[in-house]
């Protein structure tokens, strides 16, 4: 993850553990998928592209998405808008989605990263991809450029992919052994 200063993430926390309270509390672990994507999207285009309307952003998406977390959401981009240059936003917005996302799917008893259920491993990897696609395709129906946009969300999948889906599969490898097209090298390739 980006370095993001203790101060820094002050700043934001407060709103990030807002709305994930909301999400963990109004939406089943099935249901998390659609306003994660909203809302994570919402943000990075809103940090990014400021000029771009918020109502653009919810015109398609649940009533409840939209009046339950609409001023949150902002209240957060207020911040990181005021309160970050351009060249610190990068790594802010990687911090916030990552708690958002991260946060709404941590298994209800804390445990290491080797013991999560493949469900909340995959949902993480999912809402990442699901909002970036949801950013890239909002922001290029509007006119504006997709450049950037990619960053925040690819990066902190991959920083999750590292941190706990990996090592979540290397214990798998150590107790069960690998799959056997790994354990062989390629042929006629």
């Amino acid at each position: 993850m980006p370095y993001v200063s203790k101060e820094s993430r002050a700043l934001v926390d407060v709103h990030i553990a807002e709305i994930v309270h909301h999400i963990r509390n109004h939406y089943q672990f099935e249901a998390r998928g659609l306003p994660l994507r909203v809302l994570a999207s919402a943000i990075v285009l809103n940090a990014k592209r400021p000029g771009l309307a918020w109502g653009l952003v919810y015109s398609n998406t649940p009533p409840d998405v939209r009046g339950t977390f609409s001023n949150l959401a902002e209240s957060l981009v207020g911040v990181i808008n005021t309160e970050f240059c351009e060249i610190e936003k990068e790594g802010v917005l990687n911090y916030v989605i990552t708690r958002l996302i991260v946060g709404s799917y941590l298994p209800t008893n804390p445990c290491p990263p080797t013991q999560w259920p493949y469900s909340h491993i995959a949902a993480v990897i999912d809402a990442f991809e699901g909002a970036k696609s949801v950013c890239v395709s909002l922001s290029s129906h509007s006119g504006y450029g997709i450049d950037g946009l990619h960053g925040p969300f690819t990066c902190a999948a991959l920083e999750f992919y590292r941190r706990v889906a990996a090592p979540k599969e290397d214990w798998a490898i150590f107790e069960n052994g690998d799959i056997v097209e790994y354990e062989q090298p390629a042929i006629g390739v």
